[in-house]
């Protein structure tokens, strides 16, 4: 074994010359003969490092290729056979680096494996060449399977050599089929020959590149219009190598194309024929023609205008004007389906005008960029108005049921309530309440909001004044209706001026409230940001007639309230019965003078009190009055519970039922009720008896 070391070693020549070699060379049996220097460069590994273990080489193969290695290793035993392996090996820093190894046995004259010598090649920076090609072509590839136009290569004899999916989608064939096919096959018939000749000055060399639309028949007779791109592929030498051609169906997109022209013309018949004004936008070139109907909504001639799209921003009112450009740009960007939005425009005079602008993109460019865009501006004020007053309804009816929800303390609770939804309704900022009197020609101050109170610097402010002493805001009793002033600075013969540090007005409206054919109230509203309209003066006639029979009911309550505290305090015995004598109700007197208790009276005959000691003759006289409706006076004598008996003067008066149904909420609704007094001198009590009469005893 030391006599094979010793001649491989003498074989190899001069040490010095071995480290000039680039390769790696190796001598090895079940120890490394010789390893050359270069192997540390490659790997990181001194020689002595692999001499000193053997089995360094094995463990630093990458784990995927060992097996494969070593079993190729162990083949090279066979004489004749030679080991040529690329494989992966981990570096001392733990790099992976490719390696090509050439090596065979060297044998005896016997046939016996002396030892392996070989030379390994770093060929790391070639194996990411191939990768990064491989992925290259994979990439390429999978570009070429994915476009949705055909893409295919010709050869200078005019054969197809290559064609991706798209290609085969489009001629109804597998790409296979097409592969070695003439390119002027796939050409229609009518169009072969142009197809043919175009091809033949591409391939000469007379033109480098071409674009334009041809007609093709797939499998099957199918035709369709492609758009075909053409242009030459030169060797490195600047000899032909073939065609690249692109094919993409355009028939729907110029079926499109036809149909957008007739619409155009239909468009332009409809432009004639509508008031609504109608635009049309050339984004490339930003020039937008408008119909006449587009100015003529805002009260201006076309010749106003140039023909840039954006000049029309300029009259949008400032408050909208955000919206609409943040609706176009979603629109263009596609991030809504739709273009319709709703805004205001500064019409010729000042006015705003509500628009409502739809559009469309109607042509685009190969990557969806849009180019052309149609659209509408319709004048929708009306609707916008009628918008407006349904809101104003709805506010009314919402305020009436605020108001007649509302738990006043008191008819002036009630109508400062009142005031705060007349502000509101009108979008007013002032407002103010005053009772007025017909016969003394006199108003007076009710309600007013404190917050102007506060605003309201006048020295001595009148809760009184006379209608004649007043100025424009009296005009509501004089002319008996409505008055709006919108512009209160301004001269007006009816205005007499006002108290200095009154709150200043910029308008004002002001409507007289009636009670039948009588005044009672005028109510007025100002400071309103916008002018004061009749829809104003409507809501607040609605408004004011509804607050004011609240405002009467609750009076009425009031009073009844009193009439029932009255009632109930009187030192005189009251008694309710109903037409047919039967008591209803009695007051706590009732019960001191006659010994009863409510609950045992009620639903008693008023006979209960009768005494045998009266007087039947009087008693009938009084049945007999009563029954005619007529006033009754007399002497009776009726008794208590413990018996004693007591003289009484009676009067009776016989009255309607409603109001003391309303003061008395216990009384059977369906039961007519009249009211009768009684005085009992003798016991000096009174009481007062309701029947279908008044008594007083």
């Amino acid at each position: 074994m030391q006599s094979s070391a010793k001649s491989f070693s003498e074989g190899l020549g001069e040490p010095s010359l071995l480290k000039k070699v680039p390769q790696i060379l190796t001598a090895l049996n079940e120890h490394w003969y010789y390893i050359s220097p270069q192997i540390e460069t490659v790997l990181g590994f001194s020689p002595a490092k692999y001499q000193e273990d053997p089995d360094l080489w094995r463990k630093q193969l990458h784990p995927d290729d060992r097996d494969r290695v070593i079993a190729e290793v162990t083949r090279g035993h066979i004489p004749g056979e030679t080991f040529v392996q690329e494989y992966r090996m981990l570096s001392r820093d733990r790099r992976i680096v490719w390696l090509r190894d050439e090596a065979a046995f060297v044998h005896d004259q016997d046939g016996n494996p002396l030892f392996l010598q070989g030379i390994m090649l770093d060929i790391t920076d070639r194996k990411e060449a191939e990768e990064s090609l491989r992925e290259s072509r994979e990439q390429l590839q999978t570009i070429f399977d994915r476009s949705p136009a055909g893409i295919t290569l010709v050869n200078p004899e005019g054969l197809i050599t290559f064609a991706n999916q798209s290609m085969g989608d489009l001629f109804s064939r597998p790409c296979e089929d097409l592969i070695g096919t003439p390119y002027v096959d796939l050409v229609h018939p009518s169009q072969r020959s142009l197809g043919h000749g175009k091809m033949r000055s591409l391939m000469d060399g007379e033109i480098d590149q071409v674009s334009l639309e041809r007609r093709y028949q797939a499998a099957g007779g199918r035709e369709f219009l492609g758009h075909l791109s053409g242009r030459r592929i030169l060797k490195e030498d600047g000899t032909l190598e073939g065609l690249v051609g692109i094919i993409t169906d355009i028939t729907d997109y110029k079926k499109a194309e036809e149909a957008l022209r007739e619409s155009e013309e239909r468009f332009r018949l409809a432009i004639e024929a509508t008031a609504d004004g109608v635009w049309d936008w050339d984004l490339k070139t930003d020039h937008v023609f408008r119909s006449a109907g587009f100015f003529s909504m805002l009260g201006y001639e076309s010749e106003n205008f140039s023909g840039r799209f954006g000049e029309w921003q300029n009259l949008v009112h400032p408050e909208d004007l955000e919206t609409v450009r943040h609706a176009l740009k979603e629109y263009l960007n596609g991030m809504r389906e739709t273009y319709e939005v709703e805004f205001r425009m500064i019409s010729k005079s000042g006015s705003p005008v509500w628009i409502l602008s739809r559009g469309k993109v109607v042509a685009r460019d190969r990557d969806g960029k849009p180019l052309r865009m149609i659209g509408t501006h319709t004048d929708i004020t009306e609707r916008k108005e009628a918008e407006k007053q349904i809101r104003m309804n709805e506010a009314r009816l919402q305020s009436l049921y605020d108001i007649g929800q509302y738990r006043a303390a008191n008819k002036q609770d009630l109508l400062d309530f009142a005031l705060k939804e007349v502000i509101m309704l009108t979008g007013s900022k002032v407002g103010y309440i005053y009772h007025y009197d017909e016969e003394k020609r006199l108003f007076e101050i009710n309600t007013w909001p404190k917050e102007v109170m506060q605003q309201c610097e006048a020295a001595e402010p009148q809760s009184l004044c006379e209608l004649d002493k007043t100025g424009i805001w009296g005009e509501a009793v004089r002319q008996r209706k409505h008055i709006i002033v919108n512009d209160f600075q301004a001269q007006n013969p009816l205005k007499k001026g006002h108290p200095e540090g009154h709150v200043e007005l910029h308008n004002f409206m002001t409507i007289p409230v009636f009670s039948g054919d009588r005044i009672v109230a005028v109510v007025g509203a100002g400071n309103k940001e916008s002018d004061y309209k009749d829809s104003d003066v409507q809501q607040l006639n609605v408004l004011m007639d509804s607050v004011w029979r609240i405002a009467e009911a609750k009076r009425n309550e009031a009073m009844q309230r009193r009439l029932v505290t009255a009632v109930e305090q009187a030192v005189e015995g009251i008694v309710i019965t109903d037409t047919q004598g039967t008591i209803e109700y009695v007051n706590p007197a009732y019960e001191e003078i006659t010994g009863y208790s409510r609950d045992e009276v009620i639903g008693q005959k008023a006979t209960l009190l009768r005494s045998d000691e009266g007087d039947l003759p009087t008693q009938r006289d009084m049945i007999e009055s009563l029954s005619r409706c007529e006033r009754w006076s007399g002497h009776l004598v009726e008794k208590r519970k413990d018996g004693g008996a007591y003289e009484e003067d009676v009067t009776v008066t016989p009255v309607l039922c409603l109001r003391w149904r309303k003061s008395f909420p216990d009384f059977p609704a369906e039961t007519p009720t009249f009211c009768s007094t009684h005085a009992y001198e003798k016991a000096r009590d009174n009481s007062i008896w309701a029947s279908p009469y008044l008594w007083y005893h």
